[in-house]
């Protein structure tokens, strides 16, 4: 109640702590990825948990609940019709100044269920907070929630896929 993703934060933390414990998982390259909520847990994890999470992709994240439905909003937050300027103090814009490793920010721009002006205000908040460096932004013009405009799902992957290989990819390899 009241602190929206916080809880699932917590149960990943201990989920990566359980499979460090059983062996065989590289703790500085652990990556968390998520869509729509998923896309605001992302973030939530990045910027609350970066001990943890050392890369993460983030589509479509209701990252400004004031610009969301009051029906969605009170599922994730509690009854908070009619309180949009409340509701700012659950942006993630408020805690972008904690991001420490990259971040794939990705949206379509004709998105009518999450506006594409949340990703951009986060994006923007990221940059005034010198994390220039560390995030990176992918934009389908033609694109809606789960995209499907001029980005593909076979480009999506790659894209993904390329971002990874980018950061995670050990440094012998990257020079030939």
């Amino acid at each position: 109640w009241e602190q929206p993703g916080k809880a699932q934060v917590e149960d990943l933390v201990d989920g990566v702590k359980h499979l460090v414990a059983q062996g065989g998982i590289d703790e500085t390259k652990v990556g968390v990825y998520g869509w729509s909520f998923g896309g605001f847990q992302t973030q939530m994890c990045m910027y609350t948990a970066p001990e943890t999470f050392t890369l993460g992709i983030a589509g479509a994240g209701p990252t400004e609940w004031q610009n969301y439905n009051n029906w969605y909003v009170g599922g994730a937050i509690g009854d908070a019709k009619g309180k949009g300027e409340t509701l700012d103090k659950f942006s993630l814009t408020k805690l972008v100044d904690k991001l420490k490793s990259p971040l794939l920010l990705v949206h379509g721009m004709e998105d009518t269920n999450v506006l594409f002006q949340d990703t951009i205000h986060v994006y923007q908040a990221l940059l005034k907070a010198g994390k220039g460096p560390l995030v990176e932004l992918v934009v389908d013009p033609t694109g809606g929630h789960g995209l499907g405009g001029d980005i593909n799902r076979i480009q999506q992957y790659r894209i993904y896929e390329a971002f990874i290989l980018k950061h995670w990819m050990p440094q012998e390899l990257k020079r030939k």
